[in-house]
């Protein structure tokens, strides 16, 4: 029986370097996982030592996807060049070894002009889905204005994964305002 492995993290430098120069306040934690250790180099490698590792844990199928936050705290123009340079690289990583990789598509969901788009021309470039997150900021998913996005989806047979994430700082602050940390 074949092993695939689903939710593969990856990472691209440009879109590290992007997230880094936010401000403060519109980091997202969890860029700190992929500095630990050897993770950065391990999630940048989308070919010879990728498939080595999946040979060394028996995985035959890796769906590839990028490492949160993604997109996601972009500004909106950003993050719909961004999502696209993304798409493109893992598209031709998939493409150069299709017998043991797919890929779920990253959607510039800060830009939500722009998610159909590129739903559609990541598509139309091979993946299999997409993967999004409960919010983008502090926009929910569903916010209506993502509805065309989800009819969308379902039109191009298109499976949403929806990734959990770190609540908001507001959501946060609310829910454990008074504990001592």
């Amino acid at each position: 029986m074949p092993l695939v492995a689903i939710e593969e993290h990856w990472i691209m430098p440009d879109l590290t370097s992007a997230l880094r120069a936010l401000p403060e306040p519109a980091r997202d934690e969890s860029l700190a996982f992929n500095e630990m250790g050897d993770h950065q180099q391990r999630l940048e490698d989308l070919g010879a030592g990728r498939i080595a590792a999946m040979d060394a844990q028996g995985i035959d199928v890796s769906i590839l996807v990028l490492t949160p936050p993604e997109t996601k705290p972009l500004p909106a123009e950003d993050a719909l060049q961004l999502s696209r340079a993304a798409n493109d690289v893992v598209a031709a990583a998939v493409s150069s070894n299709p017998s043991r990789l797919r890929s779920l598509s990253t959607l510039p969901m800060s830009s939500p002009p722009g998610v159909v788009g590129e739903l559609e021309r990541a598509a139309g470039i091979g993946h299999v889905g997409t993967m999004v997150y409960g919010r983008s900021g502090d926009r929910v998913l569903d916010d209506p204005v993502y509805d065309d996005f989800f009819a969308a989806a379902s039109e191009l047979g298109q499976p949403v994964f929806i990734h959990p994430q770190l609540p908001s700082a507001g959501v946060r602050e609310a829910s454990y305002r008074g504990f001592d940390p």
